[in-house]
């Protein structure tokens, strides 16, 4: 052994006689980097920051790979402290001493050079990799801090194996199992959330975890052991220079530190310092170890942060990064510059995710006076949070009125969401007062779009669908000429729908081709932007029988238990699909669960409350049950063209054809509107003047029907009749294609031909709702003033009627079918 404090020496598994550290006891061993140092390559590396535990991880390797073994007897390793070499007189005394292990061993030398970029003399250990590259039977092990040194080595001949910082690092398992040795009390969470604000830097998990598992232990280790963000003075000036920026890209990170940028990047992410993320785009974002910029922020104050952050907001505006730009505005609490970004960047509000939540965290005392951040959080909130009561403390007075003007629409947007329609009306008539007036240029107007659009839904739900399209077809132009996408997709697929509605196929087409030839709607509301065009989408395909095609749309759309305001149109799509391919249970199910989760906004007087009703009529007609497909009509509007079409389906399968032939003389208000709903009960009549011998008038229908080859036809083909439809076909000599189409794509209809109902008389219904009293029969009979046996006689004939044997099903069947 030629220098104790410089270098040792041990032949075969005396490895004792290496001057090694003591390795902590709690340490666990780390099977995945020992398998590695255990390939011979010609030369290892392993290059990251103090506390890695690089040293450690030779020791322990050592002592397991060197205790036993017929390879071990046969190596001779030399240990080298290369902070020791001082001078050219050190450097020649270690090579003196490799040359002689060399010549003096058969087997394998293992040079391990600790700390090999400590040395205070520059390139020293070339000596070392030129008498590798010289003798096949020498390995060498380099630990370091500076993982762009052994690039100077010009040794790319030799078989090389490098471990930076983020291999070295610990995995989440061997942070925690640590932790769980050192702070027993920390739950597994606490522990992974340890180990990613360390970045699984083994020192540090180790101080935080000896401290009781708390992170500000790390922290000073840190700011206590300056050395350790090892890149000289340079590396502690680039983590102050960039620890205020969220991410890193090389051009900001150019901007924040200078022409080294790229260069630093590259040293701190090889020392595990900085994380990478390559998932957004061509140009790779870092990120500094929270720890690490938690130490560099604390030594730079809150003033000095701002400031950073708003120049760094200024610099992303000015390339167009705006999710960024509106970040570090936040970032700043600097809301007059974020004022003026959110106007430039609105699209970026629509589509990030992160930018929405942390515009939501904006301290509320700041939006309460701020009507442009106020009128942001409602729309991006959107109808999650408006459930439940609408707020009363608002931010804004007759002063005011832009604040006044702010606090209007969220109450608007709130009453609309939860039902409340004709506030909600109230409320938009106040908030249009105030437009009237607006100046041109203001901080809200960015944002009049949305609310534009929030109101047209009111119009929509409340089934003005006249006024709603004209509203929308504004509110199109308006967003095409500023290329405002969700406010365009959304404006066309409502009017797509409409169209549907209204029985115009070539005007729901074109608002089809206009939608195909938008950019698609992500980000905010990305989930629900297009429920009504993709539900417009289905029901055209269905009133056609595309089967591939509905099914498409349909699968398109989300769960009609989704917080989706446009869900009534999910389950009007997946009722009618159900309706002709068979498939009742499930239509019957995916109903129920809507209007479960959604009861609360089921409200009478709305289209919901319509469609609704006649999607659950229809489905249980299917079945058979005309009883309670009576019953679903109840709640709703008797004269609204949906509804009627469904009761005069199910007057004209109990053979009431003079009931179909008075439905279908009502007059509405909404009959234009729903011109597919009202072709259908054009259909159904002509039906029912067939069956009641009046052949000219059924023909002259069905010809009208035929003649106007709107939205639904073969759809309305398909839900009736097929022998009556055959008759219709050649007695009026029209619809023979039509009918051949029909037959080739739905050969049965979903209905039966005849059902039957419990048709009470005004006695038994008396009966009825006497034995809902729980009175007896006595009293029934006493009530009436009849006999006990025509009260037990009408009681029978009750029972017959709802088919049951009892009292109570008698209740229950009546309760089901509407009559109590």
């Amino acid at each position: 052994m030629k220098d104790a404090h410089m270098i040792s020496v041990a032949r075969g598994t005396d490895i004792a006689r290496l001057t090694l550290p003591r390795v902590p006891t709690e340490l666990t061993v780390r099977e995945r980097l020992i398998t590695r140092l255990s390939e011979c390559h010609a030369i290892t590396v392993l290059s990251a920051p103090r506390g890695y535990g690089k040293t450690t991880l030779i020791s322990v390797w050592l002592e397991r790979e060197f205790a036993k073994g017929e390879q071990a007897e046969r190596t001779t390793v030399i240990w080298i402290s290369a902070a020791k070499i001082e001078n050219i007189d050190d450097v020649a005394k270690m090579t003196e001493t490799i040359e002689a292990e060399l010549a003096a061993t058969e087997g394998l030398l293992l040079v391990i050079v600790d700390g090999y970029d400590h040395a205070k003399i520059e390139d020293w250990e070339h000596g070392v990799i030129d008498l590798v590259r010289e003798n096949r039977n020498i390995r060498a092990i380099f630990t370091g801090r500076d993982p762009r040194r052994p690039d100077r080595w010009l040794a790319i001949d030799l078989d090389q194996d490098r471990f930076a910082g983020k291999d070295i690092r610990f995995s989440q398992e061997e942070s925690v199992a640590l932790l769980s040795n050192l702070a027993p009390h920390l739950s597994e969470e606490q522990a992974i959330e340890l180990h990613e604000q360390v970045g699984g830097w083994p020192i540090l998990v180790r101080t935080a975890g000896l401290a009781g598992g708390k992170k500000q232990a790390a922290a000073n280790f840190l700011k206590n052991v300056a050395e350790v963000l090892h890149f000289s003075h340079a590396g502690r000036e680039f983590v102050a220079a960039t620890a205020h920026a969220e991410y890193l890209t090389v051009d900001m990170t150019r901007h924040l530190f200078g022409a080294e940028a790229e260069t630093m990047l590259h040293r701190f992410e090889s020392g595990g310092l900085l994380v990478r993320d390559d998932s957004n785009d061509s140009s790779p974002r870092y990120k500094l170890l929270p720890i690490v910029q938690q130490v560099a922020l604390d030594n730079l104050g809150k003033e000095v942060i701002r400031a950073r952050r708003l120049e760094l907001a200024n610099w992303c505006a000015e390339n167009k990064m705006g999710e960024s730009a509106l970040k570090y505005a936040i970032a700043a609490e600097s809301w007059e510059t974020f004022r003026a970004m959110a106007v430039q960047f609105r699209s970026e509000i629509m589509q990030s995710r992160e930018l929405q939540a942390a515009i939501r965290n904006i301290d509320p005392d700041v939006s309460a006076t701020d009507p442009l951040i106020a009128t942001i959080i409602d729309v991006i909130d959107g109808p999650q949070s408006r459930v439940g009561d609408i707020p009363d403390a608002g931010y804004g007075d007759d002063a005011k009125p832009h604040e006044l003007f702010s606090e209007l629409a969220a109450k608007a947007s709130f009453a609309r969401f939860n039902g409340d329609f004709e506030n909600a009306k109230h409320l938009f008539t106040k908030v249009n007062e105030y437009l009237v007036n607006l100046e041109p240029n203001t901080p809200i107007e960015p944002m009049l779009p949305m609310i534009a659009l929030q109101e047209s839904l009111i119009w929509l739900m409340t089934d003005d669908l006249h006024k709603c399209a004209v509203m929308l077809t504004r509110l199109y132009r308006e967003a095409r000429r500023n290329n405002q996408v969700i406010e365009m997709r959304n404006a066309a697929g409502i009017l797509a729908l409409i169209n549907v509605f209204g029985g115009n196929a070539p005007e729901a087409e074109h608002w089809f081709t206009e939608l195909d030839a938008m950019p698609d709607g992500e980000g905010l509301f990305e989930e629900m932007v297009d429920t009504c065009a993709d539900s417009a989408r289905a029901l055209y395909a269905l009133g056609r029988l595309d089967f591939e095609a509905a099914k498409q749309h349909i699968e398109a759309l989300n769960p009609a238990t989704a917080m989706d305001e446009m869900w009534p149109f999910i389950v009007f799509a997946q009722s009618e699909y159900a309706l002709l391919n068979g498939n009742i249970a499930q239509g019957l199910r995916n109903l129920e669960a809507a209007i479960v989760t959604h009861s609360e906004r089921d409200q009478p007087g709305t289209l919901t409350r319509q469609i609704i009703a006649a999607c659950r009529a229809n489905l249980l007609l299917s079945q058979g049950d005309g009883n309670r497909a009576l019953a679903a009509l109840r709640s709703a509007d008797r004269d609204h063209p949906l509804v009627r079409a469904v009761e005069a389906r199910i007057e004209l399968l109990r053979g009431n054809n003079q009931r179909v032939i008075v439905l279908a003389h009502v007059s509405t208000d909404n009959d234009q509107s729903h011109d597919r709903a009202m072709r259908e009960l054009r259909l159904i009549t002509a039906i029912a003047h067939l069956r009641e011998q009046e052949q000219d008038e059924a023909a002259r229908i069905f010809k009208r029907f035929i003649s106007d080859d709107g939205v639904g036809m073969l759809r309305a083909l398909a839900l009736a009749d097929r022998g009556a439809i055959t008759e219709l076909v050649e007695l009026s000599g029209v619809g023979h294609e039509d009918l051949a189409a029909l037959n080739e794509r739905l050969p049965e209809s979903p209905f039966i031909a005849r059902v039957k109902t419990a048709n009470l008389t005004r006695r038994e219904q008396l009966v009825l709702e006497l034995l809902h009293q729980d009175m007896t029969l006595s009293e029934i009979a006493e009530r009436l003033v009849v006999s006990s046996n025509t009260v037990k006689s009408q009681t029978r004939s009750l029972y017959r009627k709802l088919e049951v044997n009892s009292r109570a099903d008698a209740v229950q069947r009546a309760a089901e079918y509407g009559l109590i």
